[in-house]
């Protein structure tokens, strides 16, 4: 199985009746693949995406691990559960955190059943929190993110000896931060990443269907 994951972010053309539309976009893409399409709005979107596409993969793109109760202005697993998701982005680079928060953060997922996908700068971040057996781990170097190049063609050494160092430690392997083309797609395949984060190259695109059929042809 290979994954594709929309990271919506908080863009205005992923927002609201615009996270729906992508949602519908992606629903399609889903519905005539073998790649397992994710999408990750922000949490006021998940119910309503929810409600609209039910067999659509949804993930949060943070939660907070609390427990329900007096967290104003908090996101609790439970909440996230309950508008539907199945999982969560964990530690991105625009909202990272303490190692005791990645720990629990972890430890919720695990509790409420949610797919968890770590994101980590370097292989020495992943190396260190290796141990906490999140389900995914997505390599998204920082200076990278929402910019035009890829890892692929940065440094492809860095992301194959990612792999190498990674692949039999349990969690799928995510590669994100900059991809944009088929191409980067193909040749992250080929190194052995299992999945593929996205964010601006779907979300801003003016034909964002057209360019999410190239992403998922590449997975071929």
């Amino acid at each position: 199985m290979h994954y594709l994951i929309l990271n919506f972010k908080t863009y205005p053309e992923a927002t609201g009746e615009n996270a729906l539309h992508l949602a519908e976009i992606a629903n399609a893409g889903r519905s005539g693949s073998k790649v397992n399409v994710i999408v990750c709005p922000q949490a006021v979107d998940i119910y309503r995406i929810r409600e609209k596409f039910p067999l659509l993969s949804i993930w949060a793109q943070h939660i907070d691990p609390i427990v329900p109760g007096r967290n104003t202005g908090w996101t609790s697993p439970t909440s996230i559960v309950m508008a539907g998701a199945n999982g969560t982005l964990v530690n991105h680079s625009e909202h990272k955190l303490t190692t005791s928060q990645v720990e629990q953060t972890l430890t919720s997922c695990k509790h409420f059943q949610l797919s968890s996908c770590l994101a980590v700068k370097d292989a020495a971040e992943a190396e260190y929190f290796r141990t906490l057996r999140p389900d995914f781990l997505a390599y998204e170097p920082e200076e990278l993110i929402s910019g035009e190049t890829s890892l692929i063609e940065a440094d492809p050494q860095a992301a194959k000896m990612f792999v190498e160092k990674f692949q039999n430690h349990g969690a799928k392997l995510v590669l994100g931060a900059g991809v944009k083309s088929a191409n980067d797609i193909s040749e992250a395949l080929k190194l052995g990443f299992e999945g593929i984060l996205i964010s601006s190259g779907f979300v801003k695109s003016e034909q964002p269907a057209e360019f999410l059929n190239q992403m998922l042809a590449a997975f071929n």
